[in-house]
Protein backbone atom coordinates (compact mmCIF):
# COMPACT_ATOMS: atom_id res chain seq x y z
CA UNK A 1 0.00 0.00 0.00
CA UNK A 2 2.83 2.97 1.33
CA UNK A 3 4.45 2.60 -2.03
CA UNK A 4 2.07 4.06 -4.22
CA UNK A 5 2.47 7.10 -1.79
CA UNK A 6 5.90 7.75 -2.75
CA UNK A 7 6.25 10.54 -4.93
CA UNK A 8 8.28 9.39 -8.44
CA UNK A 9 11.53 10.96 -7.56
CA UNK A 10 11.84 9.15 -4.40
CA UNK A 11 11.37 6.13 -6.00
CA UNK A 12 14.25 6.68 -8.52
CA UNK A 13 17.03 7.09 -5.45
CA UNK A 14 15.40 4.13 -4.13
CA UNK A 15 16.10 1.63 -7.02
CA UNK A 16 19.27 4.19 -7.42
CA UNK A 17 20.47 2.87 -4.78
CA UNK A 18 20.43 -0.90 -5.11
CA UNK A 19 21.54 0.00 -8.64
CA UNK A 20 24.38 2.14 -7.88
CA UNK A 21 26.19 1.87 -4.34
CA UNK A 22 24.42 -1.32 -3.60
CA UNK A 23 24.72 -3.32 -6.74
CA UNK A 24 27.12 -5.70 -5.41
CA UNK A 25 24.94 -6.30 -2.05
CA UNK A 26 21.99 -6.73 -4.22
CA UNK A 27 24.12 -8.78 -6.54
CA UNK A 28 25.31 -10.99 -4.21
CA UNK A 29 21.55 -11.98 -2.57
CA UNK A 30 21.15 -15.27 -5.19
CA UNK A 31 17.82 -15.21 -4.93
CA UNK A 32 16.82 -11.71 -6.06
CA UNK A 33 20.11 -11.60 -8.77
CA UNK A 34 17.89 -12.66 -11.45
CA UNK A 35 15.72 -9.89 -10.88
CA UNK A 36 18.29 -6.62 -11.28
CA UNK A 37 17.45 -6.88 -15.03
CA UNK A 38 13.75 -6.04 -14.35
CA UNK A 39 15.02 -3.56 -11.50
CA UNK A 40 17.11 -1.75 -14.16
CA UNK A 41 14.20 -1.53 -16.59
CA UNK A 42 11.40 -0.09 -14.44
CA UNK A 43 13.94 2.15 -12.88
CA UNK A 44 15.01 3.98 -16.34
CA UNK A 45 11.58 3.96 -17.64
CA UNK A 46 10.52 5.52 -14.64
CA UNK A 47 12.90 8.40 -14.31
CA UNK A 48 12.74 8.83 -17.84
CA UNK A 49 9.16 9.04 -18.09
CA UNK A 50 8.95 11.47 -14.77
CA UNK A 51 11.35 13.76 -16.39
CA UNK A 52 9.02 14.44 -18.72
CA UNK A 53 5.76 14.37 -17.31
CA UNK A 54 3.72 17.79 -16.82
CA UNK A 55 1.90 16.00 -14.21
CA UNK A 56 2.62 16.33 -10.73
CA UNK A 57 4.87 13.21 -9.21
CA UNK A 58 2.56 12.68 -6.98
CA UNK A 59 -1.17 12.28 -7.78
CA UNK A 60 -2.80 12.85 -4.15
CA UNK A 61 -6.50 13.07 -5.18
CA UNK A 62 -5.82 9.18 -6.55
CA UNK A 63 -3.73 8.36 -3.53
CA UNK A 64 -7.11 9.11 -1.67
CA UNK A 65 -9.09 7.26 -3.85
CA UNK A 66 -6.68 4.28 -3.90
CA UNK A 67 -6.09 3.80 0.28
CA UNK A 68 -10.11 3.88 0.40
CA UNK A 69 -10.21 1.30 -2.01
CA UNK A 70 -7.25 -0.83 -0.67
CA UNK A 71 -8.90 -0.51 2.95
CA UNK A 72 -12.29 -1.49 1.76
CA UNK A 73 -11.21 -4.27 -0.24
CA UNK A 74 -8.94 -5.72 2.96
CA UNK A 75 -12.57 -5.08 4.79
CA UNK A 76 -14.31 -7.85 2.70
CA UNK A 77 -11.31 -9.92 2.92
CA UNK A 78 -10.92 -9.86 6.59
CA UNK A 79 -15.08 -10.94 7.10
CA UNK A 80 -14.89 -13.32 4.91
CA UNK A 81 -12.05 -14.76 6.09
CA UNK A 82 -13.24 -14.36 9.80
CA UNK A 83 -16.50 -15.65 9.01
CA UNK A 84 -14.80 -19.14 7.47
CA UNK A 85 -12.36 -18.96 10.83
CA UNK A 86 -15.42 -19.01 13.13
CA UNK A 87 -17.29 -22.28 11.23
CA UNK A 88 -14.23 -23.87 10.92
CA UNK A 89 -13.95 -23.43 14.86
CA UNK A 90 -17.08 -25.17 15.86
CA UNK A 91 -17.54 -28.07 17.26
CA UNK A 92 -19.83 -29.67 14.48
CA UNK A 93 -18.72 -27.84 11.24
CA UNK A 94 -20.94 -27.01 8.81
CA UNK A 95 -19.12 -27.83 5.60
CA UNK A 96 -21.64 -26.45 3.59
CA UNK A 97 -21.62 -23.54 4.94
CA UNK A 98 -17.23 -23.44 4.48
CA UNK A 99 -17.95 -24.16 0.98
CA UNK A 100 -20.24 -21.31 0.79
CA UNK A 101 -18.15 -18.65 2.09
CA UNK A 102 -15.07 -19.83 -0.31
CA UNK A 103 -16.85 -20.22 -3.19
CA UNK A 104 -17.97 -16.10 -1.88
CA UNK A 105 -14.36 -15.37 -1.62
CA UNK A 106 -13.37 -16.97 -4.77
CA UNK A 107 -15.76 -15.15 -6.73
CA UNK A 108 -15.11 -11.36 -4.90
CA UNK A 109 -11.99 -11.68 -4.06
CA UNK A 110 -10.10 -13.90 -6.42
CA UNK A 111 -6.56 -12.70 -6.10
CA UNK A 112 -6.94 -11.96 -2.42
CA UNK A 113 -4.81 -9.16 -0.99
CA UNK A 114 -2.98 -8.87 -4.02
CA UNK A 115 -6.17 -7.11 -5.47
CA UNK A 116 -4.55 -3.94 -3.76
CA UNK A 117 -1.49 -4.13 -5.50
CA UNK A 118 -2.97 -3.91 -9.15
CA UNK A 119 -2.93 -0.26 -10.58
CA UNK A 120 -5.50 2.00 -10.39
CA UNK A 121 -7.39 1.12 -13.51
CA UNK A 122 -6.77 -2.37 -13.24
CA UNK A 123 -7.61 -2.08 -9.69
CA UNK A 124 -11.10 -0.50 -10.74
CA UNK A 125 -11.97 -3.24 -13.84
CA UNK A 126 -11.00 -6.01 -10.86
CA UNK A 127 -14.05 -4.38 -8.64
CA UNK A 128 -16.36 -4.04 -11.83
CA UNK A 129 -15.28 -7.98 -12.93
CA UNK A 130 -16.47 -8.74 -8.51
CA UNK A 131 -20.00 -6.97 -8.73
CA UNK A 132 -20.61 -9.51 -11.82
CA UNK A 133 -19.35 -12.23 -10.50
CA UNK A 134 -20.99 -11.67 -7.51
CA UNK A 135 -24.65 -11.19 -9.52
CA UNK A 136 -24.16 -14.28 -10.62
CA UNK A 137 -22.62 -16.71 -7.79
CA UNK A 138 -25.76 -17.39 -5.62
CA UNK A 139 -23.39 -18.35 -2.37
CA UNK A 140 -22.04 -15.39 -2.89
CA UNK A 141 -24.86 -13.45 -2.43
CA UNK A 142 -26.27 -15.56 -0.25
CA UNK A 143 -22.90 -15.03 2.37
CA UNK A 144 -22.38 -11.51 2.56
CA UNK A 145 -26.30 -10.94 2.94
CA UNK A 146 -25.40 -13.28 5.95
CA UNK A 147 -22.19 -10.62 6.88
CA UNK A 148 -22.06 -7.92 9.35
CA UNK A 149 -19.24 -5.69 9.89
CA UNK A 150 -20.98 -3.58 12.86
CA UNK A 151 -24.81 -3.26 14.06
CA UNK A 152 -24.97 -0.35 11.06
CA UNK A 153 -22.35 -1.59 8.30
CA UNK A 154 -23.92 -4.49 6.73
CA UNK A 155 -21.80 -7.36 4.21
CA UNK A 156 -23.42 -5.91 1.25
CA UNK A 157 -22.96 -2.29 2.15
CA UNK A 158 -18.95 -3.12 2.60
CA UNK A 159 -18.43 -4.36 -0.84
CA UNK A 160 -20.78 -1.91 -2.56
CA UNK A 161 -18.85 0.75 -1.36
CA UNK A 162 -15.72 -1.03 -2.04
CA UNK A 163 -16.96 -1.31 -5.69
CA UNK A 164 -17.91 2.54 -6.20
CA UNK A 165 -14.34 3.40 -4.39
CA UNK A 166 -13.01 1.27 -7.08
CA UNK A 167 -15.01 3.28 -9.95
CA UNK A 168 -14.37 6.63 -8.86
CA UNK A 169 -11.05 5.76 -8.53
CA UNK A 170 -10.64 4.23 -12.02
CA UNK A 171 -12.88 7.09 -13.32
CA UNK A 172 -10.27 9.69 -11.68
CA UNK A 173 -6.86 8.07 -12.64
CA UNK A 174 -8.81 7.43 -16.43
CA UNK A 175 -9.48 11.45 -16.46
CA UNK A 176 -5.89 12.52 -14.97
CA UNK A 177 -4.54 10.80 -17.95
CA UNK A 178 -6.35 12.26 -20.58
CA UNK A 179 -6.20 15.75 -19.32
CA UNK A 180 -2.91 16.42 -18.61
CA UNK A 181 -1.73 19.53 -20.98
CA UNK A 182 1.15 17.99 -22.32
CA UNK A 183 2.49 17.94 -26.35
CA UNK A 184 1.73 13.89 -25.99
CA UNK A 185 -1.87 13.06 -24.78
CA UNK A 186 -0.36 9.83 -23.38
CA UNK A 187 1.98 11.30 -20.79
CA UNK A 188 0.13 10.97 -18.04
CA UNK A 189 -1.23 7.49 -18.55
CA UNK A 190 2.69 6.38 -19.73
CA UNK A 191 3.62 8.17 -16.31
CA UNK A 192 1.06 5.90 -14.06
CA UNK A 193 2.27 2.79 -15.76
CA UNK A 194 5.62 3.24 -15.18
CA UNK A 195 5.15 4.13 -11.38
CA UNK A 196 3.02 0.62 -11.30
CA UNK A 197 5.87 -1.08 -13.28
CA UNK A 198 7.73 0.22 -10.32
CA UNK A 199 5.94 -0.55 -7.59
CA UNK A 200 5.57 -4.23 -8.80
CA UNK A 201 8.87 -5.41 -9.47
CA UNK A 202 9.90 -3.54 -5.98
CA UNK A 203 7.33 -5.21 -4.13
CA UNK A 204 8.45 -8.80 -5.76
CA UNK A 205 12.28 -7.79 -4.69
CA UNK A 206 10.43 -7.39 -0.99
CA UNK A 207 9.26 -10.32 -0.84
CA UNK A 208 11.78 -12.60 -2.09
CA UNK A 209 13.94 -11.20 0.38
CA UNK A 210 11.50 -12.05 3.48
CA UNK A 211 12.36 -15.97 2.39
CA UNK A 212 16.18 -15.08 1.00
CA UNK A 213 18.50 -17.20 3.34
CA UNK A 214 21.07 -14.34 3.23
CA UNK A 215 22.89 -12.65 6.15
CA UNK A 216 20.41 -10.33 8.09
CA UNK A 217 22.29 -7.79 7.88
CA UNK A 218 22.20 -7.39 3.81
CA UNK A 219 18.71 -8.06 3.98
CA UNK A 220 18.01 -5.33 6.26
CA UNK A 221 20.62 -3.20 4.10
CA UNK A 222 18.67 -3.52 1.21
CA UNK A 223 14.93 -3.28 2.46
CA UNK A 224 15.03 -1.04 5.45
CA UNK A 225 15.43 2.47 3.22
CA UNK A 226 12.44 1.01 1.28
CA UNK A 227 10.73 0.90 4.75
CA UNK A 228 11.59 3.76 6.07
CA UNK A 229 10.44 5.61 2.80
CA UNK A 230 7.35 4.01 2.59
CA UNK A 231 6.45 4.25 5.70
CA UNK A 232 6.96 8.44 5.86
CA UNK A 233 5.15 8.46 2.34
CA UNK A 234 2.36 6.63 4.61
CA UNK A 235 2.19 9.15 7.24
CA UNK A 236 2.15 11.97 4.67
CA UNK A 237 -0.69 10.85 2.60
CA UNK A 238 -2.51 10.19 5.91
CA UNK A 239 -1.87 13.77 6.75
CA UNK A 240 -2.94 15.25 3.58
CA UNK A 241 -5.86 13.06 3.58
CA UNK A 242 -7.05 14.43 6.59
CA UNK A 243 -6.63 17.54 5.80
CA UNK A 244 -8.90 17.42 2.48
CA UNK A 245 -11.07 15.86 4.96
CA UNK A 246 -10.89 18.96 7.20
CA UNK A 247 -11.27 21.59 4.54
CA UNK A 248 -13.86 20.12 2.85
CA UNK A 249 -16.00 19.79 6.16
CA UNK A 250 -14.88 24.20 6.74
CA UNK A 251 -15.86 24.91 3.46
CA UNK A 252 -19.21 23.16 3.49
CA UNK A 253 -20.14 23.43 7.16
CA UNK A 254 -21.85 21.17 9.69
CA UNK A 255 -23.57 18.66 7.17
CA UNK A 256 -25.42 16.72 10.77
Amino acid sequence: MGLTHLASAEMVQLTGRWLGEQRDLFLSVSEIHALIPRVEQAHQRLLQIASQAAVSPMPGDLEVLDDRHDHLLRAAYYLHRAYCEYELGQTSIDTSQVQRIKESFKALLPRGLLGTKAGYVAEAANAKMAKQAFDSTPSAQKVVGELRLSATVTGRQLVEQWWAAAAELGAAAQAKATTVPDTDPEQGLKHLRARNAWIAIVRTVLTVLEHTTAAVDKVAALRNPVDEAEAKATVRAMARRNAGKTSTQESTGPTG
